[in-house]
């Protein structure tokens, strides 16, 4: 008990406070956070000297500690900052003097600390008020989560994104964001513009390839062009950052690159060179045994939701009670329900998506190739909702097959949801066979 009330009184001190007061803001600090943050709660300018005393104090009485911490490239000289958090005594300690936030650090890793203390360093250079990983809903169910939500003097809000390396692999990440975003842009919420700033935790010369990511999630997202995402790295926001017009950031656009031309540019890169065939087998076993396994958590939720979804819009006809289960009446409310949900404004990607399946069904000529487009129709509907059409089995099927005695769709892999397959196999094929009055067929005036 002694030693804490000891402890106590050397923390009541003026010159530590910068850093105590970063941390129970943020959960950490490093040294650029806390002089950038003496700003923010109206302290006065701070020098370095008085930064690196207050940690060296701190340190040596056993408040804080050094946290594991990917790189945090907050200059532009590509040097990382250190991080430091409370550790459980220190925190105490300070919960004894009046300071009710200080808490531990809690986060699952090194790249979980990097991207808090990012978003701190990002979010100590808003103007007005500034909120971290704040919920914006937009519709029953769903949000966004903005790294940065900043609110501006004059009302205005500023919404940011930090964002570390990317790789392909975990390019759907990226698409969704972009979605989300566009979702929530086409709501109008009042005083937010369309826009967004990306903000790399990444040196300079690591950013190109994490940017050709993001081009081709962008490309893949298919949102409309009044959505503007742009990019800036953090070191550079540091150094000249501003929340006021963004015009001055790089746009970030969609990549327009085939694969053939992808190709080409690997081909003139003087990184790239002849690849054996025993070369590749030996990067392969490389890669196969770093590679770390992507475990997709709630899958199994999803597959349940979709599910689910399906039998909302099918029972509003074939469900008990329903006109068509018992008059075989047309399924007008099914459907109809079902061309709301296809043309909110919330959907429009998903919508113009299938739009374009549905074409590409129309023109189809043969057997084989309607099977062909009916079953990527499928696998576009379902990828929107992060299901694989092929590996659940769906396929589509006519009377040419000899399988069964009309056209449908059917699912043969997964057994586990029988009784629900009848409402997915029917939602899919609405899409084909009720596309007119879905609106996904464009109708042309008469000459």
């Amino acid at each position: 008990m002694a030693r804490k009330t000891d402890l106590a009184a050397k923390l009541d001190n003026e010159k530590l406070k910068p850093v105590i007061e970063t941390i129970n803001q943020y959960g950490l600090a490093s040294h650029r956070l806390v002089k950038e943050n003496a700003g923010y709660v109206n302290m006065a300018p701070l020098e370095d000297h008085q930064v690196t005393y207050a940690f060296k104090k701190l340190l040596e009485l056993g408040v804080i500690a050094p946290v594991k911490s990917e790189p945090v490239y907050v200059q532009l000289s590509g040097r990382s900052e250190k991080v430091y958090a409370y550790t459980p005594m220190g925190a105490a300690v300070l919960n004894e003097m009046g300071y009710s936030d200080a808490q531990p650090l809690t986060l699952d890793g090194p790249l979980d600390v990097s991207h808090r203390c990012s978003m701190a360093l990002v979010a100590s250079q808003a103007p007005g008020r500034m909120e971290m990983e704040k919920v914006i809903p937009y519709a029953p169910g769903h949000n966004v989560r903005a790294d940065v939500f900043a609110t501006l003097d004059d009302g205005q809000i500023r919404l940011l994104e930090v964002e570390q390396e990317l790789t392909s692999n975990n390019q759907r990440r990226a698409v969704d964001k972009l979605k989300n975003y566009a979702a929530l842009f086409a709501t109008h919420p009042p005083h937010m513009m369309s826009e967004v700033l990306i903000v790399f935790n990444l040196p300079i010369d690591k950013l190109s390839r994490t940017l050709k990511v993001w081009q081709r999630a962008l490309r893949d997202a298919h949102v409309s062009d009044e959505n503007i995402f742009r990019y800036t790295t953090l070191a550079s926001f540091m150094d000249t950052g501003t929340f006021g017009p963004w015009d001055g950031y790089e746009r970030l656009m969609p990549s327009g690159n085939t694969k053939e031309q992808e190709g080409a540019e690997s081909h003139n890169d003087p990184n790239v060179h002849c690849v054996r065939p025993a070369e590749y087998f030996e990067h392969g076993r490389e890669i196969c045994d770093e590679w770390i396994m992507i475990e997709d958590n709630d899958a199994p939720d999803r597959l349940d939701a979709m599910y689910d979804l399906a039998f909302r819009f099918y029972e509003l006809d074939f469900g008990d009670g329903g006109q068509t289960q018992k008059f075989g009446a047309a399924p007008v409310n099914s459907l109809g329900a079902l061309k709301q949900f296809l043309h909110d404004p919330r959907h429009r990607s998903l919508c113009e998506a299938m739009k374009r399946a549905v074409e590409k069904y129309r023109r189809a000529t043969g057997v084989t190739q309607q099977i062909v487009s009916a079953n990527d129709l499928a696998s576009t509907f379902l990828g929107a909702f992060g299901l694989s059409a092929s590996v659940m089995g769906i396929r589509f099927t006519t009377p040419m097959t000899g399988t069964y005695d009309e056209a449908r769709f059917v699912i043969l892999l997964i057994k586990e949801n029988n009784s629900d397959h009848e409402a997915l196999e029917w939602l899919l094929g609405a899409f084909i066979f009720h596309a007119r009055e879905l609106g996904l067929v464009d109708e042309k005036p008469k000459r």
